[in-house]
């Protein structure tokens, strides 16, 4: 347990107190004490719905919850940078930072954490200078932020900037080819899709919109269109990573404010206008707003700008699925303000904007658009509805500690206590001065009076705070109490004094003030009974058991003798309860416990005497009694007056069945006979030498017979069965079985069902017994007749099914019903307006098909029923084993999510981005260690997120393969798959003796752009070459580190492209990415030897040479190569001519491979499951 921080003054004057410091020593723990620390101690009580637990262990400890939706939060971090307008800001996910740029004036960089709420001033060795307004998004694939143009005071700039995020520094570039010139203001989104950098602005000088692309790699700008919106600059630029589109919104040019929308598609290079504002509608026309997509709002969020004559205080988010704007629910705002930019943090899902400015005043304050802590309500936790239990009568509380004396500003911690004399209560919750409204909130508190004397307590903390940055936490809390010395009584016993009815089998519960030496307590019960005892309750609950009954109607005393306390070895004192104290047993009434003979007994002597036992001693004078067949009987008692033996001189006749009843009785205590586990009156026959009917089944009168229940006959002997003639009516063919040897049962089976509701009559119409008698009648009836059950009918199965999705549209809705119904008392609903149309499969009439000739709506949800119907005997329809009404839900297509990205978030995660999908309420992210494994037992669902990301926890670095599948869901069904994922972990060795080239394979989509990438990424320590394959030339293009630097040709790099190494010590390279549907172009030369190295697709369903060579034939390629590092050598798979050759060798995500092409084709590479790009 951590230990609780204490201040105790000890010694030292409270003015030394004041001006030196609070001392805070371990305050000495009492066995008097409580202690709330651990995961287990805080799950005892209850949370409401604004507490969560945090850790586990004696490290867990309680803190508010985040909120329900993101809202505004000014952060208050202890370093800010200068007031500012106009600044570059983007989030970073190397290091999980945001990056800010400049300003009006200024040419500074800075860094912001969010979790630690810090900025951190850089000191690059090369910076731009000032700037105002310049353009700036990151790009993720090649770790990147490009910034371009800016006012710098005196012109616009026209310089391009790269910040590398993961060396932190800068560098300027100098693109190839024309550059974009005379713009103003220059904002820029990052096409995801496309790894495209978009800018637009207005042109100066020819007052054209101008639409440009910058690509990274190849280090240029390209004009794409002067078509589009009207010229005009300061509008809000986003990239929409829903909808693969570039999103702007308003803007000015001279004296106009635009306000309008528009989508810029990179593939068409075509501009579309969504239309103008609708006024009190949509946001107003703004310049300078700040805007960017955030995922978990599935749109881009603008906030901010400068109107004709305000700066409006608005969040607004734009959602593309329904043409609008909306506000979304928050309740802060960071004031109004304009030339500001916004940054989304795709891990924490925080949005971050710096300054701005408002009339012209530059501002530095921090504002955050996340899940804050709730805000300004009372998060309860209670402990447990078990209170407390002090372990005596007369508590004298003490104090109430907890585990810091401080909180984080604005946030509360305070406590309420509750005691009781009884463990259930009741409870009311009060704080100093024993007032409800009052609380404990300062540590080491003293517990009011007002509650000692009370053995039992329950304690409750409330958690608030007024900023959604911080939460209070409770990590330990503690009650002291002291027991001051106090003799021992009895505060309840059950049965209490004066209780009746109490059961005979009852124990006696003794209830003491404190626990008790046991071996000291004494006791006596009245009657005789002697009694077992059992303790529990810490030895203060005594438990004694009878080891006999009580008698019922009887008055008991008992009395605990004598008995000490454990505590203070002190006698047992009188108590709130008597002692001794008395009860009464309750009161049973007689009845028969078993006859001799039993109803319905046969056969029975005629001499036999009736013997009736009661369930205890009867008032034998009261006791009366008759039989049939005016037989005389003499009683006669056993010496406990509970056997009745009734005697007759005359016997029974034969063959003739009696009736006997107990008419009345009563016991001891007058209580008069009742009803009882054997008939009353009951009847039996007498013995017969002819052979009678004792049994049949169904009974005469019967009803509710099942329609397949056999009609079963019992003989008081062994039936000649040849001679047993019988009849039933209703004309239903019987077999007739026996109980051979004996013959005593007649089993009349049919394999025709009864008829419903119908009556039937049954007789034995002749038979005797094995000695030839004759069959006589006896105590049943003989002929006798039984009415079969009605069975109602009910919805056997319905298709679509209860709970039923993807529905298809004109699917018609079919009915099976248990039996024939009678079709025009059958009727029927479907909501949604759908008419239908019902048909019967005549003469059968028990499937009943639904059709319509409007087909059902895409992902709309129908309720059928059958609302009323009879069968053909007029039985009504029954609830049956399905639903009825029931629901299903019409098809509703989800996409693949677009774009599956993945990102390093070093050391150890992996960051998977993906589009939101629409329709989707969740996504599922699935993992497999093998791309081949079966679906979707070998694939592990490793979250389900309302997210577009997720954080692949420790794969970067846990040395095994990853593939990854991102799936969309609405709850009802699951959409397409993404792009396939995946991570593997090449192992590079090296040797003295050998020449330590590694050929390889990348993915197709990978963050390696250039041979640099992957010269930063590895470094000259592992690697002095990285080269790749000219099939042109039939030679390498090499990237290499010679004399302090890297030299030679900084290669781009593209799908499919043959790579090697040349390795300096043996190393492991994680690698991340996904592959695309790229198209390899080969041209076949007659003059060149058409050896042309490739990257595989590591999600590709290659895995054998002769995976490949089977696809593309010997028409165009007549070799499949691969590269051992090892042995620095080529396996070879070869056409001969005639067949295939070699060795057909398998290979991995990432091996070196080679192909001599025969021809001249192109070739897509099949990827296990498609390109969602």
């Amino acid at each position: 347990m951590r230990a609780l921080r204490k201040s105790l003054a000890i010694g030292i004057s409270v003015a030394l107190l004041v001006l030196v410091l609070v001392v805070v020593l371990p305050k000495p723990v009492s066995a008097d004490s409580v202690e709330w620390t651990s995961d287990i101690d805080w799950n005892s009580g209850t949370m409401d719905s604004n507490v969560v637990l945090k850790g586990s262990g004696a490290a867990a400890w309680l803190e508010l919850r985040r909120a329900d939706f993101p809202d505004w939060m000014k952060m208050a971090p202890t370093t800010v940078p200068g007031a500012r307008d106009g600044a570059c800001l983007v989030w970073l996910p190397t290091d999980n930072s945001f990056l800010m740029f400049g300003g009006f004036g200024l040419g500074d960089t800075w860094k912001y954490n969010f979790t630690n709420d810090q900025w951190t001033q850089l000191s690059p060795a090369t910076s731009p200078s000032a700037r105002w307004n310049a353009g700036c998004a990151y790009d993720p694939h090649d770790k990147v932020m490009i910034m371009y143009g800016g006012f710098d005071g005196t012109v616009w700039s026209t310089q391009t900037w790269k910040y590398d995020a993961v060396a932190n520094t800068w560098a300027q570039l100098t693109p190839t080819g024309q550059t974009p010139r005379n713009l103003q203001t220059t904002p820029l989104a990052y096409d995801y899709q496309h790894r495209k950098f978009i800018m637009t602005g207005g042109n100066m000088v020819t007052n054209l919109m101008e639409t440009w692309a910058f690509d990274y790699v190849a280090n240029t700008w390209t004009l794409r269109t002067t078509s589009g919106p009207e010229v005009r600059d300061r509008m809000a630029l986003t990239y929409n990573n829903a909808t693969d589109r570039t999103f702007l919104f308003s803007g000015a040019w001279q004296l106009t404010i635009y306000c309008d929308f528009w989508n810029y598609a990179y593939s068409s290079n075509t501009w579309s206008k969504f239309r103008n504002c609708t006024p009190n509608e949509d946001p107003n026309g703004r310049v300078g707003a700040g805007m960017f997509y955030r995922d978990s709002y599935a749109g881009p969020l603008m906030f901010g700008g400068k109107d004709n004559i305000s700066y409006p205080p608005e969040t607004w988010v734009w959602v593309e699925s329904l043409s609008d704007w909306y506000l979304p629910p928050i309740t802060a705002t960071p004031f109004g303000r304009a030339n500001i930019q916004l940054a989304h943090d795709r891990i924490d899902d925080v949005s971050l904007l710096f300054g701005g400015e408002n009339a012209g005043t530059p501002k530095n304050d921090t504002w955050a658009l996340a899940k804050g802590y709730v805000v300004n309500v009372d998060a309860v936790w209670t402990s447990s509805a078990t209170p407390v239990d002090t372990g005596c009568t007369n508590p004298q509380y003490g104090h109430i500690y907890w585990n810091s004396t401080t909180n984080p500003l604005g946030t509360i911690l305070r406590y309420q206590i509750a005691t009781s004399n009884a463990p259930n209560g009741p409870w009311t919750f009060t704080g100093p001065g024993g007032f409800p409204g009052s609380h404990y909130n300062v540590w080491g508190q003293q517990i009011d009076s007002v509650n000692n004397n009370k053995e039992y307590f329950r304690v409750l903390a409330k958690l608030k705070t007024t900023n959604g940055r911080y939460t209070p936490k409770l990590e330990d809390l503690q009650l002291t109490w002291t027991c001051p010395p106090t003799a021992p009584f009895i505060k309840d016993t059950n049965p209490s004094s004066g209780q009746t009815n109490v059961p005979i089998t009852a124990p006696i519960w003794v209830n003491f003030s404190e626990a008790m030496n046991t071996a000291t307590v004494t006791w006596t019960i009245s009657g005789g009974i002697t009694a077992t005892f059992a303790w529990s309750n810490n030895n203060k609950t005594l438990e004694l058991i009878p080891t006999t009954p009580f008698r019922d109607c009887t008055g008991y005393t008992a009395q605990i003798t004598g008995g000490k306390d454990v505590n203070d070895n002190l006698d047992l004192a009188a108590g709130p309860v008597p002692n001794p104290w008395s009860f009464t047993t309750i009161c049973i009434n007689p009845y028969i416990v078993t006859t001799n003979p039993a109803d319905r007994a046969f056969d029975v002597p005629v001499t036999q005497p009736i013997v009736v036992t009661f369930n205890e001693p009867m008032n034998t004078a009261t006791v009366t009694y008759t039989i049939t067949g005016g037989i005389a009987l003499t009683q006669s008692w056993n010496a406990n007056r509970d056997v009745l033996t009734l005697n007759h001189a005359a016997p029974f006749a034969v063959c003739t069945n009696y009736q006997v009843e107990i008419t009345s009785g009563q016991d001891d205590q007058s209580l008069p006979l009742v009803p009882g586990p054997v008939p009353n009156p009951w009847t039996f026959f007498s013995f017969c030498t002819n052979p009678v009917i004792v049994d049949t089944n169904p009974a005469n009168a019967s009803t509710n017979v099942p329609l397949n229940a056999a009609i079963v006959v019992t003989f008081s002997h062994g039936m000649n069965i040849g001679s047993v003639a019988y009849t039933v009516s209703g004309g239903l063919t019987f077999t007739q079985s026996w109980n051979s040897p004996t013959d005593t049962v007649l089993t009349l089976s049919h394999a025709t069902a009864f008829a419903e509701l119908a009556t039937y009559t049954a007789q034995i119409t002749g038979g005797s017994d094995k000695s030839a008698n004759l069959l006589l009648p006896g105590p049943v009836p003989n002929p006798w007749s039984f009415q079969t059950v009605g069975i109602n009918p009910f919805v056997n199965t319905t298709d679509p099914a209860n709970g039923a999705n993807g529905v298809p549209l004109t699917a018609p809705i079919v009915v099976t019903f248990s039996e024939a119904m009678n079709t025009g008392t059958v009727t029927y609903t479907l909501s949604g307006g759908i008419a239908v149309v019902g048909t019967w499969n005549a003469p059968t009439n028990t499937i009943l098909t639904l059709t319509h000739v409007t087909p059902f709506t895409q992902c709309t949800q129908y309720t059928a029923e059958i609302t009323a119907g009879l069968d053909t005997v007029g039985l009504p329809l029954a609830p049956g084993p399905v639903p009825n009404p029931w629901s299903f839900r019409a098809n509703c297509p989800l996409g693949a999510p677009r774009g599956l990205a993945l990102t390093e978030i070093l050391p150890n995660n992996i960051l998977l981005t993906w589009g939101a999908v629409t329709g989707a309420t969740a996504y599922k992210v699935y993992a497999a260690s093998n791309r081949f494994a079966a679906w979707p037992s070998g694939w592990t669902l490793l979250t389900t997120t309302a997210l577009t990301q997720y954080t692949a926890t420790g794969h970067l670095t846990d040395g095994q393969s990853h593939f990854y599948i991102v799936k969309p869901t609405d709850g009802f069904q699951d959409g397409a798959n993404s792009t396939m994922g995946v991570k593997i972990s090449l192992s590079f060795s090296y040797g003295t003796s050998n020449t330590n080239a590694a050929w390889f394979s990348l993915p197709f989509v990978s963050p390696y752009r250039r041979a640099s990438d992957i010269a930063t990424k590895l470094g000259s320590a592992n690697i002095d070459v990285v080269g790749k394959w000219d099939p042109s030339t039939q030679s390498s293009l090499v990237y290499y580190f010679a004399r302090g630097r890297w030299r030679g040709a900084d290669f781009a790099i593209n799908p499919g492209d043959g790579l090697y190494l040349g390795v300096r010590r043996a190393f492991t390279w994680n690698i991340t990415g996904t592959d695309s549907a790229a198209s390899l172009p080969f041209t076949f030369s007659p003059s060149r030897p058409n050896v042309n190295w490739i990257s595989v697709p590591y999600t590709g369903r290659y895995s054998r040479a002769s995976d490949i060579a089977t696809e593309l034939t010997n028409t165009k390629i007549t070799e499949v190569g691969l590269w051992d590092a090892t042995t620095q050598s080529t396996v070879r798979y070869f056409w001969t001519g005639s067949a295939w050759a070699g060795t057909d060798f398998t290979f991995n995500p990432g091996a070196g491979v080679y192909l001599v092409i025969a021809s001249t084709f192109t070739w897509t590479p099949t990827l296990v499951t498609p390109a969602q790009p």
